[in-house]
C-alpha cells in the first residue's frame, strides 16, 4: 500500500502578450505548456491521467475541458490534445481570442503503479502507439472507442469517444419505454422493413393505445416467412414529443422460426406510426 502523496500544484499557464486566436499560435502554446507540464510532472516523480484544459477569453469568459486516459499521457499526448481543443474552441466561431491558457492535471500518479495497474503489454502498446500516430495526424477524434450510456433501444446506447479518453458512464435513470435485456448483439440496417401477419395474413399494428392490434402469427422478411413462437411488448416511446416533428414508436421482441431452418431467430423490432415495421437489432 503506498502512502498518499502530498498535494501539489503542477499546474502551468500561459498570457501570451498577444491573445491567441489563431490555429497556429495555439498549436505552438500547447507544445510549449505541455512541455513544461511534463517536466514538473517529471520532477516531482509523477504522470497524469486526468487533464483541465481552462481557457480565459479576453472578454473574461471562462471554457474548459477534462480529458481523462486509460495510459499516461505524453508530452506530444498532452500536446496534441490541447492543440485539438484550442482549434475547436477557436474555430467553433463565437468563443473569441484566448488570453490566458492553463493546465492542470486533476489526477496523477506514479509510474510504476499506473503500469501495475493496467499490466500493460507489448500488443497494447503497439496499438495505443498506433492509434496515437493516426490522432496526432488527423485529429483526436479520428480514433473513437464505444461505451455504453442509457437509453430506450440499441443504438442509442452506445456512444463514441476519442481513444484514450475515459468519460463516466451517463446515469441509467428510469427510461421509460426502455427494453429489458438481455440486449441483442447485432445491429441492421435502418432500411430493413418486415411485415408482422396475424393468422389471416393480416397486418399487424400498433394501436393509438399501445396494443397490438392482432396476435402475431407470422414475420415476413422479403421472401422468406417466420413463423411467431413468442413476442413480448410493445413498449412505447414518445420521441421528442415537444417539437414539430415528435414521432411516436414501439419496439417488439419476437421469436420465429422457418420451416427450413433448424434453430429460431430473435428479433427486436422497431415500429414506426405511419411507416409499418421494421428490425432493429438481431439476437
Amino acid at each position: 500500500v503506498a502512502p498518499d502523496l502530498p498535494a501539489a500544484d503542477l499546474s502551468v499557464a500561459v498570457t501570451p502578450e498577444d491573445p491567441i486566436d489563431r490555429v497556429d499560435a495555439a498549436a505552438f502554446a500547447a507544445r510549449q505548456l505541455a512541455n513544461i507540464l511534463h517536466e514538473r510532472l517529471r520532477t516531482a516523480g509523477l504522470t497524469c491521467l486526468r487533464l483541465r484544459v481552462l481557457a480565459e477569453l479576453a472578454d473574461g469568459t471562462r471554457l474548459e475541458r477534462i480529458w481523462r486516459t486509460r495510459e499516461p499521457l505524453t508530452e506530444s499526448a498532452t500536446a496534441d490534445r490541447v492543440r485539438w481543443q484550442l482549434d475547436g474552441w477557436l474555430t467553433s466561431g463565437g468563443a473569441g481570442a484566448i488570453a490566458t491558457l492553463i493546465l492542470e492535471p486533476l489526477e496523477s500518479a506514479p509510474p510504476d503503479v499506473v503500469g501495475a495497474l493496467w499490466g500493460e503489454r507489448n500488443d497494447t502498446t503497439a496499438v495505443r502507439r498506433a492509434a496515437n500516430r493516426v490522432q496526432s495526424t488527423l485529429g483526436i477524434d479520428k480514433v473513437l472507442t464505444p461505451r455504453l450510456v442509457g437509453g430506450r433501444g440499441v443504438a442509442e446506447r452506445i456512444d463514441f469517444v476519442p481513444y484514450g479518453e475515459e468519460r463516466g458512464v451517463d446515469k441509467q435513470g428510469s427510461w421509460p419505454g426502455r427494453i429489458p435485456g438481455p440486449l441483442p448483439a447485432r445491429l441492421t440496417h435502418p432500411a430493413t422493413r418486415v411485415r408482422m401477419l396475424n393468422a389471416r395474413a393480416q397486418d399487424v399494428v400498433v394501436t393509438a393505445e399501445a396494443l397490438l392490434s392482432d396476435t402475431p402469427h407470422a414475420l415476413g422478411w422479403g421472401r422468406h416467412r417466420y413463423r411467431v413462437a413468442a413476442w413480448a411488448g410493445p413498449w412505447p416511446v414518445d420521441t421528442g414529443w415537444w417539437g414539430p416533428d415528435a414521432q411516436r414508436v414501439a419496439r417488439l421482441q419476437v421469436v420465429g422460426q422457418a420451416e427450413n431452418e433448424r434453430h429460431p431467430r430473435a428479433w427486436l423490432l422497431l415500429w414506426l406510426s405511419g411507416g409499418g415495421w421494421r428490425i432493429e437489432a438481431g439476437y
